[in-house]
């Protein structure tokens, strides 16, 4: 039995590829992070549209490549830009004050929750586009890790680095359950 947005469900279809990047964004920060909406089905999605009265999305959610996550002292922007420094320019990320949505499409897409069009909306979707694309320049992101052994969450090489899920080179060492 699984909850998502406080509805409960018996099925629930995760992405491998998503767990692997929020476990990474947990190795990052050190911190437990809270998905306070995960998968949820087709119909929970069209119902939460409806009850906004908005016509529902093909929602990332119901396909299990999305999470709406929080993570304590930490602002939904700043977990926005933290994804994007450990999962790459290439992810979907949506702002609120006190969380992110992340997802796992291959493809860059970014949005916030605050009214399309307001101030604060331009200003955060311009926050984002300048963090990215500074990211791009920089290049991939590294992460180094204390040393251990490689997990399924990668490739394990002899050396005793490993290729992260998001396809970087790490030093990997066992998740943080």
């Amino acid at each position: 039995l699984v909850t998502s947005g406080g509805r409960k469900a018996t099925v629930a279809r995760i992405s491998v590829q998503l767990v692997r990047a929020l476990q990474a964004l947990r190795d990052h920060t050190g911190k437990p992070i809270t998905i306070t909406s995960g998968y949820r089905s087709y119909n929970h999605n069209r119902d939460l549209y409806k009850a906004r009265n908005k016509k529902p999305t093909k929602s990332r959610h119901s396909s299990g490549q999305a999470a709406d996550i929080t993570i304590r002292g930490m602002s939904g922007l700043d977990i926005a830009k933290m994804a994007i420094d450990v999962l790459g320019p290439d992810i979907g990320v949506g702002v609120a004050n006190t969380f992110a949505h992340v997802d796992v499409r291959p493809v860059w897409g970014r949005w916030t929750y605050f009214g399309a069009g307001s101030d604060k909306d331009k200003a955060t979707v311009a926050e984002l586009d300048r963090h990215r694309a500074a990211r791009k320049r920089a290049g991939a992101p590294t992460t180094t890790k204390p040393s251990g052994t490689a997990t399924s969450s990668g490739t394990a090489t002899s050396s005793g680095t490993a290729t992260s899920p998001v396809g970087r080179r790490v030093v990997d060492r066992p998740p943080m359950l």
